[in-house]
């Protein structure tokens, strides 16, 4: 008798149907370890949207006080940069009229600033009074990001 045909494979033990498919088990196992990854996933996917939401609106914030001390320099007068918690931005001339606005609720980020709403930008483009001001930025997370506004019109972003 030769060893090969004294081995019985396990396909020859087990019913035709057994063979053919996935139990019930095995299938609701898959799909556990399925709805697991895909909860971890969409975790993941919302804090990525959140931070890249805040770096884009900090973004915003950047070229909007660029844009405002700019505007101070090319006219040779105060450009007003007006933070108005939670979401709008806007660049006004010393009139108080509105020339540009941003609105930053699109990205789901608040604005706080401190210690005053407005920064005024005289005509060398300097912040006046002579003081750094910091706007921070928070999103949904609650992660923040600070923006500061120094003396001589630079910008931070920390």
């Amino acid at each position: 008798m030769s060893l090969t045909s004294s081995i019985v494979s396990p396909a020859d033990r087990l019913p035709r149907s057994a063979i053919a498919g996935v139990t019930f088990l095995e299938l609701i196992g898959a799909l556990a370890l399925l709805t697991i990854l895909f909860s971890i996933g969409v975790s993941s996917f919302q804090t990525a949207r959140h931070a890249t939401a805040l770096s884009s609106a900090v973004e915003v914030v950047g070229e909007v006080l660029l844009r405002g001390r700019w505007m101070a320099i090319n006219s040779g007068s105060r450009r007003i940069v007006v933070v108005s918690p939670p979401y709008k931005l806007s660049i006004q001339d010393p009139t108080g009229k509105e020339l540009q606005s941003a609105d930053l609720g699109i990205y789901g980020v608040k604005l706080s600033s401190a210690p005053t709403a407005k920064l005024t930008f005289d005509g060398r483009g300097f912040l006046s009074p002579t003081k750094a001001i910091s706007i921070t930025l928070t999103n949904p997370q609650d992660a923040t990001k600070t923006v500061t506004v120094l003396p001589l019109g630079r910008i931070q972003v920390l």
